[in-house]
């Protein structure tokens, strides 16, 4: 027998018993779920379903965890509230904390806790008891809004009407304040204005390339404090030197560094992908959306949470490493294609260059820019490591 033949015969033979070795692992999982299953479910109440309602009378008297494409309570939930859905809307109570993740958010109900959100639109007319923590595109605390506690946010627009007990934090392209701030307002934002109906009781300290628009008739109780937003930072202590842009950009060089030392040759293929950055941008804007979903989706499932828990760890680190990826291919661009031999000195080079050249971007003293620079390189570059994926399948050819 040929020695090709003998290969042939011998894969043939390990594939039936890879796929029995695979069956009898997923029996024993199965096995495990089994046991387990009485332990969660005493732990919580799940739904999960296209529509999920918590109905006017109805009373959830636990925890809820829910997956569903629209979410609703319109009752009341004796405990905290962790979802994931298209549309959420708490217009009844929730007497613990709110958790959730959407694309378009409202919560015009009670909330006895703190409410943390992940969203694409995030509309707040009810009243939190506690802090709110908003991760989102654009943010509206409407006039009927009473935040007890802080407000954390971070998002591109914001706009705050309503009343907010405590202090608010965060980082933001465009913010206004129309309401009434009890605490302090300490923020880096790009474009700041303050109405002349609004009033904050404490003082306002913000980082920005411009004034704030503080109109006539607005009322600060304390000092109004600008720091001019500098690459030495914007402070004198540990933490602002430790975060000021000309660390966090050595911080990227390193991480760069690193990646490149170890596996050069994923730095050359993600790096590759960026090549025709429209690809790499709608594979990162339908990532960006739906990875952080099906994370807390299976965090929900409580059996998936470790795999959650991973995904999410995963899709931070792609985030970051974005500005890597496509630091490198802006940086190739700029050198002589003579000198691309795919050499760990090339890649080290170009990656060198087009990280400081997009951190450079960020001072350019224009409205936005930062935003839409940042912005856009975390979706092509996220979409390029996730095009890798599919690359690193055994046969794949380009």
């Amino acid at each position: 027998m040929s020695p090709e033949a003998s290969s042939l015969t011998d894969s043939s033979a390990v594939r039936p018993r890879g796929h029995g070795l695979g069956l009898a692992a997923f029996a024993l999982m199965l096995i495990v779920a089994t046991a387990a299953l009485p332990v969660l479910g005493v732990a919580s109440e799940g739904r999960s379903d296209g529509t999920v309602i918590v109905e006017i009378n109805e009373i959830v008297d636990d925890d809820l965890f829910v997956a569903a494409g629209e979410f609703s309570v319109d009752g009341s939930v004796n405990g905290d509230v962790f979802a994931a859905a298209g549309t959420i809307d708490i217009s009844g109570s929730v007497d613990g904390s709110l958790n959730v993740t959407g694309g378009s958010i409202a919560i015009d109900g009670i909330v006895e806790g703190s409410a943390r959100v992940f969203g694409g639109d995030t509309v707040v007319s009810g009243e939190i008891t506690g802090d709110l923590m908003v991760f989102g595109g654009a943010v509206l605390i409407q006039d009927s809004a009473v935040i007890n506690g802080d407000l954390v946010v971070y998002g591109g627009q914001v706009d705050v009407l309503g009343t907010i007990g405590g202090d608010i934090n965060g980082s933001v392209g465009l913010m206004t304040i129309d309401g009434a701030v009890e605490g302090d307002v300490d923020l880096d934002v790009q474009t700041l204005t303050v109405t002349s109906q609004a009033g904050i009781d404490g003082s306002l300290d913000y980082v920005s390339r411009q004034e704030a628009n503080i109109r006539q008739g607005a009322d600060i109780g304390g000092d109004v404090d600008r720091v001019e937003l500098s690459p030495w930072g914007t402070g004198d202590g540990l933490r602002a030197q430790l975060f000021s842009p000309l660390v966090r950009t050595l911080w990227l060089l390193a991480a760069g560094v690193v990646m490149i030392a170890l596996a050069p040759r994923f730095a050359a293929a993600v790096g590759g992908n960026v090549r025709r950055p429209w690809i790499p941008a709608l594979v990162g804007l339908g990532s960006m959306v739906l990875l952080p979903i099906i994370a807390i989706l299976l965090m929900v499932s409580v059996i998936g949470i470790p795999v959650g828990v991973i995904l999410l760890a995963l899709f931070l680190i792609s985030l970051y490493l974005s500005q890597v990826v496509v630091g490198q291919h802006l940086g190739a661009l700029i050198l002589p294609r003579s000198w691309k031999d795919g050499s760990r000195g090339f890649l080290l080079l170009s990656m060198t260059l087009g990280v400081i050249l997009i951190s450079a971007f960020r001072f350019v003293p224009l409205p936005f820019i930062s935003t839409v620079v940042n912005l856009l390189v975390a979706i092509v570059g996220l979409g390029a490591m996730v095009l890798l994926v599919r690359q690193l399948r055994p046969g794949y050819t380009s």
